[in-house]
């Protein structure tokens, strides 16, 4: 993996130091360059960008098959410039830095190691190190030390952890032409973290999660060259910052070829759409990937014509497709074709039974034509060419079959309240749900609900007609009519109980209700207290239903006198009988709050779609209940309700 490679480099740069500080000089951070030829001013290997060398990598992420031996070294040569010229201005140099590697090397080193295993011996070496090392000056700390090898490595994609500090730290992957962002931080012996996402580096909190498995997807804007983007960890009285630039240029592994002129590329069709051809070499390696995208299709054949430059000799050939968006040819499945053929050959690729959960991304596909038998998509063709094109990923299923749309419906007990529930089946995705009624009496339908189920409050008996329209994304409409008789007088007693406060003070400033965002299914602020300390909030505040099966967060901020004391307690009607029972409390502390509660829920799979109410109480001195009235002798608060949707 190039760690004993880089480890002698490394004990070069020491010697160096000591050398050079005889004669009060600096290291140059280039490896033979007093010896390297063809010029004095090139080096062998370079620790500040290893790359400039034409073969070793910077990172681990610019990994692929050719890169071996001292190539490999360059992830952990520039770890340690990093770590010494970062912090030089504290006291680091090239010799305490190659005592550290030292203390790992002598520690939890092993014979095979790879990048972040050798990292991490070197993370872990920290408390040894200070122990050992009289050179460093001792306001380092085994904790700083371990934060800035944290910090250095992490320069270098390699993502290593503390056990006692809380670090703020992310890495990405590319997926097709966005990013996953993965959440690396270290806790350290912090509790109950929030992670605030800058995506943009504006000053602006764009996502909030909660646990380090969370993820974070993002798509750049087109054209977009970079992105930065700033963590923050907080966590009680304990705050990390780590901000990122993230080069968003194409990583593909770039091949090559002989460029003789004698054996080139130069046409290649796909389902009938030809690329324009080439009437002279490209050089080995031609990038079409700006030019208009080709069609790949996902699930079913596919048929390609591909051409060389003359039919005079055999070649090999072979197709390669990054079908899963993550920038490398290299996972199962992904080389589509290997055939050899004189002159033009029409081939088929047989994607049939693949997965069309990538319907729609543009990904790239890489053709090869060679004399010889290679099998690499980032090789050297000694007699011929690489080719990349674009693609865009299309599936051609057969037809779907007409929606059936239907429904069952339940009423509430002694009510005129009906729960509806969606039975259609051979839904087409996009497709849009409009529930409808009208009393018998009148002729036309009014519209009381749009998602996939309903729940309706119909408010006096009667005899009504209710219909359920599903209209396809290309505008066809399929609609169904059940009659419903409702014999109750007019609602029943079926209101929640009521709860609020005589006592102005404590009050809630802010509620949000987040999904996978910050904000985006709700946010309410109130400037002050609600008269009686009650507040009934509409649906019309919700910017998306809840989705069950998953979890949500809800925040809540509480102003005013007693916070310092305040308690919280929510509770959420999950089986809409509009009480709160004891297993719907999802949230209650006896202990003071922060100033803004994060309460974590996880939705169940099957609970009830349909409008259900949140209610949230906030309360000085004592922990609340569902139903109370806040009186004069049990201090202050505020109670706030939210009609929310299920679906």
């Amino acid at each position: 993996m190039g760690i004993a490679e880089s480890f002698a480099d490394i004990a070069g740069e020491a010697t160096e130091y000591a050398i050079a500080q005889q004669s009060f000089q600096q290291n140059d951070w280039r490896y033979a360059a007093a010896t390297f030829k063809p010029t004095l001013a090139d080096a062998a290997r370079y620790f500040e960008q290893p790359s400039l060398d034409g073969k070793s990598i910077d990172t681990p992420k610019d990994r692929h098959y050719q890169v071996t031996g001292h190539h490999l070294a360059g992830p952990f040569n520039r770890a340690f410039f990093h770590l010494v010229t970062d912090n030089a201005a504290r006291g680091w140099t090239p010799l305490i830095g190659f005592d550290l590697w030292l203390t790992a090397a002598a520690n939890c080193w092993v014979p095979i190691m790879q990048y972040e295993s050798a990292a991490q011996c070197i993370v872990d070496s920290a408390a040894t190190f200070r122990a050992h090392n009289s050179a460093l000056p001792s306001d380092w700390n085994a904790e700083a030390i371990r934060y800035a090898v944290i910090r250095a490595f992490a320069r270098v994609d390699i993502m290593t952890t503390s056990d006692t500090e809380l670090v703020a730290l992310f890495d990405y992957k590319r997926v097709f032409d966005g990013l996953q962002l993965r959440n690396t931080s270290s806790v350290g012996t912090s509790t109950s973290p929030v992670y605030d996402w800058d995506l943009g580096d504006d000053g602006s909190i764009d996502q909030v999660t909660q646990r380090l498995a969370d993820t974070v997807d993002i798509l750049p804007a087109a054209g977009a060259d970079r992105l930065v983007v700033r963590l923050r960890a907080q966590a009680p009285n304990q705050q990390d910052d780590y901000l990122r630039e993230i080069d968003l240029a194409p990583d593909y592994c770039i091949p090559s070829g002989s460029g003789d002129g004698a054996d080139y590329i130069r046409q290649v069709s796909l389902n009938g759409m030809a690329m324009a051809a080439s009437e002279t070499e490209p050089g080995g390696y031609a990038d079409y990937t700006a030019e208009p995208p080709l069609t790949l299709n996902l699930a079913g054949e596919n048929s390609i014509i591909l051409t060389p430059n003359d039919d005079l000799y055999f070649r090999r050939w072979m197709v390669f497709a990054d079908l899963n968006g993550d920038h490398d040819f290299s996972d199962p499945g992904e080389t589509l074709l290997e055939t050899r053929s004189q002159g033009a050959i029409t081939g088929a690729i047989d994607l049939t039974g693949g997965s069309p959960a990538n319907k729609g991304q543009t990904t790239r596909l890489r053709v090869l034509m060679d004399w010889a038998s290679a099998s690499r998509p980032c090789g050297r063709a000694s007699m011929g060419e690489y080719e990349d094109y674009r693609v865009t990923l299309v599936t051609q299923p057969d037809p779907m079959p007409e929606p059936m749309v239907a429904f069952s419906y339940g009423v509430v007990a002694d009510s005129t309240v009906v729960q509806f529930e969606n039975r259609s089946e051979s839904v087409p995705a996009g497709a849009t749900w409009s529930w409808q009624y009208r009393h018998l009496d009148q002729a036309r339908y009014t519209e009381f609900a749009a998602t996939h189920g309903a729940r309706f409050d119909f408010g006096q008996a009667g005899d009504y007609s209710v219909q359920l329209i599903l209209t396809t994304p290309l505008g066809s409409e399929y609609p169904v009519q059940e009659r419903i008789s409702l014999t109750a007088d007019g609602p029943a007693d079926h209101d929640y109980c009521a709860a609020g406060s005589v006592v102005d003070g404590l009050y809630i400033r802010k509620v949000g209700i987040h999904h996978k965002g910050l904000w985006n299914i709700l946010i309410n602020s109130s400037a002050v207290g609600a008269e009686q300390g009650y507040t009934l909030y509409g649906s019309e505040l919700l910017k998306q239903a809840l989705p069950r099966g998953e979890t949500i967060w809800i925040s809540v901020t509480a102003v005013g006198s007693a916070t310092s004391s305040k308690k919280i307690g929510a509770w959420l009607d999950l089986n809409q009988n509009h009480r709160f029972d004891i297993d719907e409390n999802i949230y209650l502390t006896g202990g003071n709050n922060p100033a803004t509660t994060w309460i974590e829920v996880a939705l169940p799979v099957d609970a009830p779609t349909g409008p259900t109410r949140l209610r949230l109480i906030v309360k000085s001195d004592a922990v609340p209940d569902a139903c109370e009235l806040i009186s004069l002798d049990q201090g202050s608060g505020e109670v706030e309700d939210y009609i929310v949707i299920i679906e």
